[in-house]
């Protein structure tokens, strides 16, 4: 929810009595919505106690902002001043950009850097001085934007009059009601209109519709390929069993089991599938590796995963054709040297 600067400390703790709100927080827009941040700068994202926890974020070293610790809290008062600086919390990339090879040792580990909200008023050009913070711990890299962007370096601390986002964990059961009281709640802390509501889940998902469809109709596609091909293959297996009933006859005749004549003609029809997907892994490989090209993070194309895809169209296939191999191995000798 977006909230005019002024009521949103107000606004939280009145949503605090709605008794389907189970957790209010606030949170700034740089720390909501990542990778604005410069290639040799770590982005300030202010938040609020236990905005990592609502994201189901644990410390990879260190600890998370609380209410009990004082330097945390330093902020959270009317008029600090330019020269206070809160504690911080670094993200992975925020680590590595300021050289610590590991994540605990930056806990403890003093930084300087530029508060923007410590300007002077009267000098609104200047950039504030840079001032030193203490790191009191260090999470993963995480965002709520597109993993098409590469996630930048991050600095977290504890400011709510620099939030304009309030953060709500609603109960399932009641969103609905919930959501009335919050429209009261709203106007009668002085906003306009409506507030401006986004649920987390939907509005990243937003973020992918363009690959779900695709996923969608790439599976209905690969579906009715799958679909058409056995219908094929089944046909072929008919007419191939049928063109060789006589040499399975004289095969049975001359001693051949049932089991023989099967894998006779399911190897038959295992090696066009065989050489299909060896024809097929090059230009898979180019196509999968090019889309992937397009996230930021994504995972590898090891080559087990095309020789499971070989595994399973080959099951496919003798599934397909089994039937008709295991028939036409079963008939008598005698009837199948007769036919015509």
């Amino acid at each position: 929810m977006t909230t005019p600067s002024s009521p949103s400390r107000g606004l939280r703790t009145a949503l605090l009595a709605v008794v389907a709100v189970a957790l209010v927080l606030l949170g700034g827009g740089l720390a909501v919505v990542l990778g604005l941040g410069g290639d040799d700068a770590a982005t300030p994202g202010p938040v609020d106690v236990g905005f990592f926890e609502l994201q189901g974020l644990k410390p990879l070293a260190g600890r998370f902002f609380s209410r009990s610790q004082g330097q945390d809290m330093v902020l959270d008062r009317p008029n600090p001043g330019p020269d206070v600086q809160p504690a911080v919390i670094l993200n992975e990339s925020a680590a590595r950009l300021l050289g610590f090879a590991r994540p605990a040792d930056a806990v403890g580990k003093t930084i300087n850097w530029t508060r923007w909200s410590a300007s002077d008023p009267n000098r609104p050009n200047q950039l504030p001085a840079a001032r030193p913070s203490q790191i009191v711990g260090v999470v993963r890299d995480f965002t709520l934007g597109s993993i098409r962007t590469p996630i930048e370096a991050a600095i977290y601390h504890v400011e709510p009059s620099s939030t304009g986002t309030i953060l709500a964990k609603l109960d399932g059961r009641r969103i609905p009601d919930t959501l009335a009281a919050i429209n009261r709640l709203w106007r009668r802390a002085g906003g306009d209109g409506s507030p401006s509501l986004a649920f987390e889940d939907r509005a990243v998902q937003a973020l992918y519709e363009d690959v779900i469809t695709q996923g969608i109709v790439i599976a209905v596609c690969a579906g009715l390929a799958i679909l058409i091909a056995c219908i094929g293959l089944f046909a072929l297996a008919a007419f191939t069993t049928e063109r060789r009933t006589k040499e399975i006859g004289v095969r049975k005749a001359m001693g051949a089991s049932t089991l023989n004549v099967v894998t006779l003609l399911l190897g038959q029809f295992s090696q066009p599938v065989l050489w299909a997907n060896l024809i097929a892994w090059p230009a898979a490989w180019w196509a999968m590796n090019h889309w992937l090209k397009g996230f930021a993070y994504r995972v590898d194309l090891p080559l087990w995963l095309f020789v499971a895809a070989m595994a399973l169209a080959v099951a496919i296939a003798l599934a397909t054709v089994w039937t008709h191999a295991w028939l036409a191995a079963r008939a008598k000798p005698a009837s199948a040297l007769r036919y015509e």
